[in-house]
């Protein structure tokens, strides 16, 4: 709960430096204003599994960091290659959420239904939610509408110059090569 309430005084002062046209860098709340904005619906929580996998030293494969060590499956090997049969059976379950409240949750689409490792670390079950974080992330999503609205009605074009940049459209301007820019 201290590091929820220390995020929202950082949060604070992020929104201040929007309404000013500044962007402090609070890469959290950044994210949670590209969620708001964007209307993001996801489907998992995070790209442990997707996007990324972590290695431990005997080069067994992890959804992420915080499993190196934890007795949950492993999904491959760097010698043997991704269980991906496997990884995407954890995957689809992720993706369904029926039998826990996520599915009447208000900010579902934003959290997705939380970190696996807090779920299977304090509830033995990588899917199973954490029922007081989600009371803590319901109360950090609606600081960030409040900040949204609040920025919006001082500085609306800070979304476009701080958190539209952020985003790879088809059709929209690319960062150059270094090659291009030494020119």
């Amino acid at each position: 709960k201290r590091v929820f309430e220390d995020m929202k005084a950082l949060g604070r002062r992020y929104v201040e430096a929007a309404c000013r046209g500044e962007n402090i860098g609070f890469s959290n709340m950044h994210q949670l204003l590209t969620d708001i904005a964007q209307g993001t619906k996801k489907q998992v929580p995070c790209g442990a599994g997707l996007g990324m996998l972590a290695v431990d030293k005997e080069g067994d494969l992890h959804l992420c960091h915080r499993f190196v060590g934890s007795d949950q499956p492993t999904y491959g090997n760097v010698d043997r290659g991704i269980d991906v049969p496997k990884l995407a059976r954890f995957i689809e379950t992720a993706q369904d959420r029926t039998e826990f409240g996520c599915k009447t949750c208000r900010i579902r689409s934003i959290c997705a239904g939380g970190c696996y490792h807090e779920s299977y670390a304090r509830q033995g079950d990588a899917f199973a939610p954490v029922y007081h974080y989600c009371d803590l992330m319901r109360d950090w999503v609606d600081f960030g509408v409040e900040a949204y609205v609040r920025i919006m009605q001082a500085n609306p074009a800070f979304f476009r110059t701080q958190l539209e940049p952020r985003l790879a459209r088809p059709g929209a301007a690319q960062p150059r090569p270094a090659q291009e820019l030494a020119r």
